[in-house]
Parts: structure tokens; sequence; C-alpha cells
């Protein structure tokens, strides 16, 4: 079952980065707007 989650996850990879990549941003502003982070450099 490991070996087959190990195969997965290296499989996936290249499919994975961009997502996360494209998401991070958005996601970030969402939660400094709920000030779950501290906000990033707001002037």
């Amino acid at each position: 079952a490991l070996a087959l989650a190990i195969l997965c996850n290296k499989a996936l990879f290249p499919v994975r980065v961009p997502i996360t990549i494209a998401l991070t941003p958005p996601i970030a502003r969402l939660l400094a707007r709920w000030k779950l982070v501290k906000s990033l450099k707001q002037t």
C-alpha cells in the first residue's frame, strides 16, 4: 500500500505543482482578509 501511495505521489507531482502555484496567491489573500495569517505586505 505504501509503495502504491509513493508511486501515485510521484506520478501526480507534475500535475500538482502548477495547481499549487496557481492557487496559493488567491488563498493567501483570502486568509489575509480573514486575518488568519499575518498580512502580506499591505501598505
